[in-house]
Parts: structure tokens; C-alpha cells; sequence
């Protein structure tokens, strides 16, 4: 290509991106495409400003200067605004050379809106090969033959090829790592679950902390109810010591004879009594302790309950 009396020696192409994946291929594009054509000089807005000079002016600079633009869409990127706006500028600024989409990781059925005006180039061999034929005949007489690009194209594809699988495999290997495995999604779910309907019960694999404030706490490890006043543990009993109706209504007298208990620590102990009757029972704490008013004789361990036969003491 001639300007003036003057060959020119090198063409300028502009690489278009727009997110991370976007920009490890324009990165890989600016070394390798000056390898198959060695007078293409790529640049993309990532390292090519200096330091120091103003962005849009800079920018502005290297599109007018453009003769080539090549806008690598992704799935993150393809409806990007700054995708959008760097295509409109490249379209308006070029003339006499092309523009075309490079899809990476995306289908042809992908590229909507104004980005599918454009060529779109699969990143694969055959489309590949196409994009240079067709930015060498855009050189005009500094072109090089067909027969050498095809030629120094074949020994530089397999370089472009690895390193392309390696920008995909590294998105798949981040997918991964946020896709946590289906089983341990549905404990954690059942666990949060669980923690939302016992929310006095402290279960041996839980592995964060309760609120131990003014707080009662069925231990499901130790099989006891604890009582706690401030975060300081004041009292303990375990269910075994709560084995019949009479034993549970002395039991709540006692506490709430202590000095340290608070009317919230009876309505507390009285939900506790109510979720591990769930826990073990399936029913409720009147269900278990004093069905229709029933006195009951308890066995938490083996989940049976059975009536007290009261004898009426005759003066």
C-alpha cells in the first residue's frame, strides 16, 4: 500500500475488549498476529498508552490511525457499552480497511444488536486463516504471497491454538471452583433449614456459634438443656433428669427461683422443650409431656411415652 511516494511497512489494528476473558485474547493476538504477518503492528488500550498521557485522547489517536479493527466479544462481553462504543468508533473512523468480531467461547446466534452488522470470525483454524488472507489483501502491496502465509500460518497455529484452549480451560476451571458439588449444596440448605426451625439446638456438626445471650440451648451432643444469663453458662440439666411431667413442672419452679432468671428464660426453656419434643417425637411438647392432660412418663432415648397411673390417695 502506497501513501504519497512512500511504502508503507506497517498496518495498525486495533484490538477491541472488554472484560478479563476478552482481554487474555487480545493480549495473546498482539504477539501472535505480528508473528504469521510481521507488518502488523496490534493495539489494544490495555499497556499501549503510556503512562501519564490522557486516555480518550490517546485513544482517539490510535483509532484514526487504525486501519484494521478486530472486537473479540465474549459471553461476559457481548452487550458490553464499552464494546458498543469502541465498534461505533471503529466503524466510523476506518474507511478504506475492515472490522470484524473475533467470538471467543460464543456461537454466530450469540452477537445481537449492531455488533451482527459485522463479520463474525469463529476461533477456529479455517475462520482464522480468513481473518489474515483477508487483512493481508488489505495491505494492498506489502502483502505477502499466499503461499508463505499459509505456510508460516500452519508452523504459528498450533502456538495460538494451545494457548486459546488454556484462556478457555482457566474459565472452566473458575466455573468449577464456584459450582460447589450438588451434595454438599443440599446439606448445607438442609442445615440452614434445620438451624432455622431448631433455633435453640446445637447440633454436634454445626460449626458456628450461637447467641448464648439470656439464651436456652438444647446440646444435642450431651442430651442437655443449658441455661445460659449474659454469655455466662448458669445452669444444666439433662434429659434424663427431665423423664416425667412432674419432674419438668419442678424443674421450671426451680429456675425460675434463681437469681439470675429472667421471665424470657422460661418462655426460652419452654420453645427449647418444644423443638426437641419435635427433634425426638415429631410432635409438640404438650404432645409429649401432657397429651389432653395426661401425666406422662418420658423416655427421650428409646422416643417412648407413656401414662402415669396416678392413685387417688382417700382420706
Amino acid at each position: 500500500m502506497y501513501v504519497g511516494s512512500k511504502l508503507k511497512k506497517t498496518m495498525n489494528i486495533f484490538l477491541s475488549w472488554s472484560g478479563e476473558q476478552s482481554k487474555k485474547v487480545a493480549e495473546l493476538l498482539k504477539i501472535w498476529l505480528p508473528s504469521v504477518i510481521q507488518s502488523l503492528k496490534p493495539f489494544y488500550s490495555s499497556t499501549d498508552i503510556e503512562k501519564g498521557k490522557r486516555w480518550d485522547n490517546e485513544l482517539s489517536k490510535k483509532l484514526n490511525e487504525t486501519e484494521f479493527g478486530i472486537i473479540i466479544l465474549t459471553e461476559e462481553n457481548r452487550t458490553a457499552p464499552w464494546i458498543m462504543f469502541e465498534a461505533g468508533a471503529l466503524a466510523k473512523n476506518i474507511e478504506t480497511g475492515r472490522v470484524c468480531t473475533f467470538l471467543f467461547d460464543i456461537k454466530d446466534t450469540d452477537v445481537i444488536g449492531p455488533l451482527s452488522s459485522f463479520q463474525n470470525t469463529k476461533s477456529t483454524k479455517k475462520d482464522i486463516l480468513k481473518l489474515l488472507e483477508d487483512i493481508n489483501e488489505t495491505i494492498g502491496t506489502n502483502k505477502i504471497s499466499k503461499e508463505v502465509l499459509v505456510r508460516v500460518f500452519e508452523k504459528m497455529w498450533p502456538d495460538l491454538e494451545n494457548e486459546l484452549k488454556k484462556i478457555l480451560d482457566s474459565k472452566k476451571d473458575k466455573s468449577k471452583e464456584e459450582l460447589r458439588p450438588e451434595r454438599e449444596l443440599i446439606e448445607e440448605s438442609l442445615r440452614i433449614l434445620r438451624n432455622m426451625h431448631f433455633r435453640h439446638t446445637v447440633f454436634s456438626s454445626d460449626d458456628f456459634e450461637f447467641d448464648r445471650h439470656d439464651k436456652v440451648i438444647f446440646d444435642k451432643k450431651t442430651e442437655a438443656i443449658i441455661f445460659y444469663s449474659g454469655e455466662n453458662e448458669n445452669y444444666w440439666i439433662g434429659l434424663d433428669q427431665l423423664k416425667d411431667t412432674a419432674e419438668i413442672i419442678d424443674f421450671i419452679f426451680q429456675v425460675s427461683a434463681k437469681g439470675w432468671c429472667k421471665s424470657k428464660h422460661i418462655k426460652e426453656f419452654v420453645d427449647c422443650l418444644n423443638e426437641v419434643s419435635d427433634l425426638y417425637f415429631n410432635t409438640s411438647a404438650q404432645g409429649v409431656i401432657c397429651p389432653f392432660g395426661s401425666f406422662m412418663k418420658i423416655n427421650w432415648n428409646k422416643k417412648e411415652k407413656k401414662k402415669l397411673i396416678l392413685k387417688e390417695v382417700s382420706e
